[in-house]
């Protein structure tokens, strides 16, 4: 939910918990945050993904075939 919020620095804190949390369940919404969101967001929500690990690779194998 603090992903959508309308303050960037807000999304970028979300973005670092959910990688603290490395939960799979955070991983389309991270992914969406990597595609969508402005630099500084797209930076924590990639790092993010790196330290939910293996879970986070055919989620981005897809964004980049789409890209």
């Amino acid at each position: 939910m603090l992903l959508s919020h309308p303050i960037s620095e807000t999304r970028r804190c979300a973005a670092d918990a959910l990688g603290e949390l490395r939960t799979a369940a955070a991983i389309p919404a991270l992914v969406s945050a990597l595609k969508n969101d402005e630099r500084s967001v797209q930076l924590w929500a990639g790092l993010a993904l790196a330290k939910i690990g293996i879970q986070s690779a055919p989620f981005l194998e897809q964004m980049i075939i789409e890209w």
